[in-house]
């Protein structure tokens, strides 16, 4: 092979980070500073802490207390049917309905001859109510929303007729969903600020020191 051939020029010099692996996405994305680096290792368990309770409670204390709150609403529809018929007159009934409302909170009509109205848009906490109602009630039954936003509509295909159920949503609904969530997120708040002052504190430190060294 002739000397033509063959490439003389000088290969270059390999520089320090030629052969140091690419930075990944998440050494890129992490903080560079001293204080943000002990920053984010006290803020990271925090955070899988919240992530971790958040799912222990829906998991397992709001899916127990939504089943719950939503038999007890199947029970009093439930009782309500069977008492109606020891009422034949129509003013014993109507008696029945009002001293319902007073103590269950369930606004109660009967509509004779109906028939189930068509099925709807579903609404929230329909699976839990759906799976009370067809334990407790055993009968054909429709969940619609209501025309007061306040309510849930419950129509129940009789013998005679549709009873027509008007649930509120407290009874089905527990305001400790709001509560965890703002405990939650004011906890987060507060001790990610004490962390913060706290780590400012002694990052200073170590500032100093590295400068008279």
């Amino acid at each position: 092979m002739s000397s033509s051939l063959i490439d003389e020029r000088p290969v270059p010099a390999l520089r320090p980070g030629d052969l140091a692996p690419p930075r990944s996405v998440i050494k890129r994305v992490l903080p560079r500073s001293l204080f943000g680096r002990s920053l984010l290792i006290i803020v990271m368990p925090l955070i899988l802490l919240q992530v971790i309770s958040t799912w222990i409670f829906y998991e397992r204390h709001w899916a127990t207390v939504e089943r719950r709150l939503s038999t007890g609403v199947a029970v009093d529809i439930g009782l309500v049917i069977d008492t109606m018929g020891n009422f034949e007159p129509q003013d014993a009934t109507a008696r029945l309905f009002a001293i319902a409302v007073a103590t269950t909170e369930l606004r109660f009509s009967f509509e004779a001859g109906a028939t189930l109205p068509d099925a709807g848009k579903g609404v929230g906490g329909e699976k839990a109510l759906q799976a009370a109602l067809r334990d407790r009630v055993q009968r054909p039954f429709r969940i619609q929303p209501s025309a007061d936003p306040r309510r849930l509509s419950v129509a129940v295909l009789l013998p005679a007729g549709v009873l027509h159920v008007a649930v509120p949503r407290e009874r089905l609904y527990t305001s400790t969903t709001y509560v965890f969530v703002l405990w939650m997120v004011g906890s987060s708040l507060i001790l990610f600020a004490v962390a913060m002052m706290f780590m400012r504190n002694q990052v200073r430190s170590l500032r100093r020191l590295a400068f008279a060294a």
